[in-house]
C-alpha cells in the first residue's frame, strides 16, 4: 500500500519562508474568483498574483509558495524547478503560468497547478469530522484523517481530497515525496493524515 502525505499551505519555516496574502488578477488587470481546486479543467491563460503587503509576511518564495488568495482560498502555486519534478509523473494537471507582483518587483518564473484528479478517499467510519449541514453529505472540517486507500487509484502521485465544502487538501504519494526531496524542493510542508487538522 503507497503512503500518502497532505501537502499543506502552511510553510514550514516561518522564519525563512513568505506567506503571502493575493488578488487573483487576469491580464487585464481585473480581480477574477478562483477557478482552481474542483477538479475542472480552466482554459490557458496567464495569470497574476498581486500580494498585498499590509496582509503579508515578506521572505524567500521558495520553490512552493504559501499563499492565499482574496482573504481564505488557497492555490497550489510553484517554481518552475517544482513543475519539472511534478511532470516526471504520469498525473493529470494543468500549469498555468503566473506571475507574482510584490509592489514594484515582478516575479514570473511560478505556475498555478490545477490537479484533475479528484477522489473521495476519506474513511468515514474512522475519522473524526464536521459536517457542513444535518445531511452528512459534505465536510465542513476534519479533525484525525483516515483514508480510504481502496478507492485511490495506483498510478495517482497527486490528488485533491473530495466531498469537502470550502476547504482544499492536497495528498501526494511517498513517490512523489521522494522525488521532491532528491530535487531538494523547497516550501513544502507535509503531514501524516492523521496529524492533519483543517
Amino acid at each position: 500500500m503507497n503512503k500518502f502525505y497532505v501537502l499543506h499551505q502552511k510553510r514550514p519555516k516561518p522564519e525563512l519562508h513568505a506567506s503571502l496574502s493575493c488578488i487573483l488578477v487576469d491580464e487585464r488587470g481585473g480581480p477574477i474568483p478562483n477557478p482552481f481546486n474542483d477538479g475542472k479543467k480552466v482554459s490557458p491563460n496567464h495569470f497574476f498574483l498581486k500580494v498585498k503587503v499590509d496582509d503579508s509576511e515578506i521572505g524567500n518564495l521558495g520553490d512552493k509558495l504559501s499563499l492565499s488568495i482574496h482573504y481564505s482560498d488557497t492555490l497550489l502555486v510553484v517554481s518552475q524547478k517544482l513543475k519539472a519534478s511534478l511532470e516526471k509523473l504520469p498525473d493529470d494537471l494543468q500549469f498555468h503560468p503566473t506571475k507574482v507582483i510584490i509592489e514594484n518587483n515582478e516575479y514570473p518564473d511560478y505556475f498555478i497547478v490545477n490537479i484533475l484528479q479528484v477522489v473521495d478517499a476519506i474513511d468515514y467510519q474512522k475519522s473524526k469530522l464536521i459536517y457542513y449541514d444535518e445531511s452528512h453529505s459534505t465536510v465542513y472540517h476534519i479533525d484525525d484523517l483516515v483514508l480510504n486507500y481502496q478507492v485511490i487509484p495506483d498510478q495517482f502521485n497527486i490528488f485533491l481530497l473530495g466531498n469537502l465544502k470550502g476547504l482544499v487538501v492536497i495528498l501526494i504519494t511517498n513517490r512523489l515525496k521522494e522525488e521532491l526531496e532528491k530535487n531538494d524542493i523547497s516550501g513544502i510542508n507535509l503531514y501524516r493524515p492523521e496529524d492533519f487538522v483543517i
